[in-house]
């Protein structure tokens, strides 16, 4: 994990010079929705960078959602989604890679036990795409 957060540091720093010589924008999204399946609601939030430095698009980008509870502790988060990664686009093809990571939020043991089964983990995926 430090590794990973030294390469994002890095990179960010690269990329913030970057943008002084090429174009760049600034983009983001919130949401906030109910889950049907655990019957809970979320609030999500991302944020990043799009470069243009010639034919080429990166995307620089960082969110995290949080999962929460209803009824008796209403709003009382209980799991924390992370994510950061960057997408290089050339035309219509582009290269994805993405950091995922869950954690329990402990607002307290009894919320921990009772809705948060799953371990922490995380998850880092490379992909290869098409957009048309």
């Amino acid at each position: 994990m430090k590794k990973f957060i030294i390469l994002l540091v890095v990179t960010l720093l690269f990329f913030l010079i970057m943008a002084v010589v090429a174009k760049a924008e600034f983009f983001g999204s919130g949401e906030f929705g109910y889950c049907l399946e655990g019957e809970d609601y979320y609030a999500e939030l991302e944020i990043g960078y799009r470069f243009h430095p010639g034919p080429l698009e990166l995307e620089l980008y960082a969110g995290a959602a949080y999962m929460m509870l209803h009824g008796d502790v209403f709003f009382s988060p209980y799991r924390g989604l992370y994510k950061a990664g960057s997408t290089l686009r050339f035309g219509h093809v582009y290269l994805n890679i993405e950091h995922i990571c869950v954690h329990a939020i402990h607002s307290s043991d009894e919320i921990f036990d009772k809705y948060f089964v799953d371990p922490d983990h995380d998850r880092t995926r490379i992909g290869i795409g098409f957009e048309f």
